[in-house]
């Protein structure tokens, strides 16, 4: 995961309508007669993709789902200031338009994209983003314990350790929260071990031996 944009796989019908075109826009390889006729040949479909499609395929290496650097490099400090903002003024409930949101911020459609993306396990009532436009509505309406908790999830340091959250919660607070999130994310749960003689897990009221405890000895003398 990088910034919060919580890492979904892209899918292939994505990935290969934007792999030219992102190569293009974030390598710099984007001069040469071939390029630009590469670029003019496929800018309808780019024009015709979903403004999530966008930010995923500029956020994402569409053959390994690796992040692109030079958009996160770019992206990361956008996000990180929109918190800021958030935290500072104590904002958790928004109501605007993909547009007006990013005019607010000074981010471009596909980054309120990956903001959206990235705060949306976060709200009380998750979005749809694969049908977002410029008028699309949004609301962002969410709980600042769980954003915070979020981010240490998502070990996202730079932004659980924003100085603002001093202003939301105190020293103590802010540990108890992480402390709780830590603690529900390492615990380990070991199966028992299933005796020979115990009673069969599947419910066929035979001893484990005799069921598929047997059915697993000769598998593995099979193999």
């Amino acid at each position: 995961m990088r910034g919060f944009a919580p890492l979904f796989f892209l899918r292939q019908n994505v990935r290969a309508k934007i792999d030219k075109k992102i190569f293009l826009l974030y390598t710099g390889q984007d001069s040469g007669a071939a390029n630009h006729r590469l670029c003019a040949g496929i800018e309808e479909e780019w024009i015709d993709m979903t403004l999530y499609e966008k930010w995923v395929g500029m956020a994402y290496d569409k053959k390994n789902g690796a992040s692109v650097q030079k958009c996160w490099d770019e992206f990361s400090p956008k996000e990180q200031k929109i918190y800021e903002t958030l935290l500072e003024k104590k904002i958790s409930h928004l109501e605007t338009t993909v547009q007006e949101f990013g005019k607010r911020f000074d981010i471009q459609p596909e980054f309120v994209c990956g903001f959206l993306d990235g705060i949306n396990e976060a709200l009380r009532e998750r979005m749809d983003l694969s049908s977002l436009d410029l008028d699309s509505p949004i609301t962002i309406d969410f709980d600042f314990a769980r954003l915070y908790q979020k981010m240490v999830e998502y070990r996202v340091e730079a932004l659980y350790s924003l100085p603002q959250w001093k202003q939301i919660f105190s020293e103590a607070e802010r540990e108890t929260l992480f402390r709780d999130q830590r603690r529900s994310t390492t615990v380990v749960r070991q199966q028992a071990k299933i005796g020979r003689n115990d009673p069969c897990p599947c419910g066929s009221g035979k001893k484990y031996k005799k069921c598929c405890g047997a059915m697993a000895s000769q598998m593995q003398s099979i193999a």
